[in-house]
C-alpha cells in the first residue's frame, strides 16, 4: 500500500511538472505574439498617421462661389446708429449716448460782418392829409433835436435835413444832406425819410441813399406828381457803429 501511495505521488508530481512546463511555454507564447501584435500594430498606427499628414497637406479642389452678400446701410436716429442689410430690419448698433462727449466750450466770437445793401423801397402810400403831415413834420423835428442832444454826449449819432427842389411828374433828384455833428469816415451807416410840406400836390418816395462822409448823406427822390420847391424835406440820420 505504502508503495502504490508512493508511485501516486510520484506520477502527481510529474504531470505538476508537465503543466508547468506547459504554462511557462504558454506564457512564453503568449508574450512573443503580444510583441508581435504591438509591433504590427505601432507599424500601422504610423502607416495612419503619415497618410493623415499626407492629407492634410494636399488641398482639395477650391469650392464654388457662394451667393454675393447683402449690403449694410447705417443711420442715425434720434437715439442711436442703427445698421440693417439692405431691406432687413433696421437695429440699434451704438446708443448716441454712448459716444456723445459733453458740450464744448464756446468759440470765440467772429469778426463783425459788413453792412448788408439797403433794401429796396417799399411802395408809396396814399397821400396824408395836410394836418397830418403837420404834425408829422413837428415829431421829426423833435426827433432831430433830440438825436442832435444824444449825438453830443455818445458822438455816435448824427443828423441832418435838406429841401427838396421842384419836380416833375416820374422825376428823381438826388439832394445831398448834410450831416451835424460830422462823424468819422469809417463804419457809418444811415437812414432817409421824405416829409411833405403844407403845399403837396404829389408823393414823394426814397429811392436810395448814400454815405458819401461823415459830413453828407446823397439820398435820391422820386416824384408821382408835381411838387413846388420847398415842400418837402429829406431828413437823415447816420449813425457810426
Amino acid at each position: 500500500m505504502a508503495a502504490a501511495a508512493q508511485a501516486a505521488a510520484t506520477e502527481a508530481k510529474q504531470q505538476s511538472s508537465a503543466v508547468a512546463a506547459d504554462l511557462a511555454g504558454f506564457e512564453q507564447t503568449a508574450t512573443a505574439a503580444m510583441a508581435d501584435m504591438g509591433a504590427g500594430m505601432s507599424a500601422r498606427i504610423d502607416a495612419l498617421s503619415a497618410r493623415v499628414d499626407q492629407v492634410q497637406a494636399t488641398p482639395g479642389p477650391a469650392g464654388s462661389d457662394g451667393a454675393p452678400g447683402k449690403s449694410v446701410e447705417l443711420r442715425a436716429t434720434a437715439t442711436a446708429v442703427q445698421w440693417r442689410q439692405v431691406g432687413g430690419t433696421w437695429a440699434d448698433l451704438v446708443p448716441l449716448s454712448a459716444i456723445t462727449g459733453p458740450a464744448g466750450q464756446a468759440g470765440p466770437a467772429g469778426a463783425k460782418g459788413d453792412p448788408g445793401p439797403a433794401g429796396s423801397t417799399g411802395p408809396a402810400g396814399t397821400p396824408a392829409d395836410m394836418t397830418r403831415v403837420a404834425a408829422l413834420e413837428t415829431s421829426v423835428a423833435s426827433l432831430i433835436l433830440s438825436v442832435n442832444a444824444l449825438q453830443v454826449a455818445a458822438g455816435k449819432l448824427a443828423a441832418g435835413q435838406a429841401a427838396v427842389p421842384a419836380l416833375l411828374l416820374g422825376a428823381t433828384t438826388t439832394v445831398q444832406v448834410p450831416l451835424r455833428p460830422t462823424l468819422p469816415d469809417a463804419n457809418l451807416s444811415a437812414s432817409a425819410l421824405v416829409v411833405g410840406g403844407t403845399n403837396v400836390l404829389s408823393t414823394l418816395s426814397v429811392q436810395s441813399w448814400q454815405v458819401v462822409s461823415g459830413s453828407r448823406v446823397d439820398v435820391t427822390v422820386k416824384a408821382s406828381g408835381v411838387l413846388s420847391a420847398g415842400a418837402a424835406q429829406v431828413l437823415v440820420i447816420a449813425t457810426r457803429q
